[in-house]
């Protein structure tokens, strides 16, 4: 399992052109999560990060499936969450999402709801749509970085 590990992580360190080197090191959770969004097309992963109100979002999003490992961290959230989402429609850039079972009832625990997601390939941002309480219907902004 080890062995297929590093080798899913050397495979994406060529697509990213960084030394395999650089990326064997203690994994992450988007490290952790790579074999659920890799598919043949390595190089169609993009990662976004932005943040509102003290949360801060990072998503790495698969452009060809539409998943996405989301990474919530923040004092508001009482630390981090983590989880795969996706979107409704697999066939759109924009609409309702999906979430993974564990990251929904974490979200509905705190009062929190993602509502919709868009990708604007124009702008290379992606926009989600949440309600938050009190505050109700909010709107972040990610950027892409690399």
């Amino acid at each position: 399992m080890r062995a297929l590990y590093l080798l899913n992580v050397a495979a994406f360190a060529v697509c990213l052109r960084v030394p395999a080197v650089a990326v064997a090191r203690a994994p992450t959770f988007f490290d952790r999560i790579r074999m659920v969004l890799v598919t043949d097309d390595l190089c169609r992963t993009r990662r976004f990060r932005g943040s509102l109100y003290g949360v801060t979002a990072t998503v790495e999003m698969d452009l060809s499936t539409r998943k996405a490992a989301v990474e919530l961290s923040g004092m508001v959230l009482g630390g981090g969450l983590s989880g795969i989402g996706w979107l409704n429609d697999p066939e759109v850039d924009k609409g309702s999402v999906v979430l993974d079972d564990d990251l929904a009832a974490a979200l509905a625990w705190r009062g929190v709801r993602i509502v919709s997601a868009s990708l604007d390939r124009e702008t290379d941002s992606v926009s989600i749509g949440v309600t938050i309480p009190v505050l109700g219907f909010q709107r972040i902004v990610l950027s892409r970085f690399s």
